[in-house]
């Protein structure tokens, strides 16, 4: 699956894997997930103390529809 993600007014496509489920409900479940560097949305590591945080964070998603 393809789409855009736009963080701190920078736009990127992103590609990544999604599993999609029809449940007995007839629910639909989208799961996924990608991962992303702050620094291409020009956002930087927090740093904790002294310490930094690794610029790569992987971003999940959970969606589950129902019919009304």
């Amino acid at each position: 699956m393809a789409g855009r993600l736009t963080l701190h007014g920078v736009t990127r496509v992103v590609e990544c894997e999604v599993d999609v489920a029809v449940g007995t409900d007839g629910s639909l479940a989208i799961e996924g997930s990608h991962t992303i560097d702050m620094r291409h949305y020009k956002l930087d590591p927090p740093k904790v103390l002294m310490l930094e945080v690794e610029p790569e964070v992987t971003l999940s998603a959970r969606l589950r529809a129902v019919r009304d």
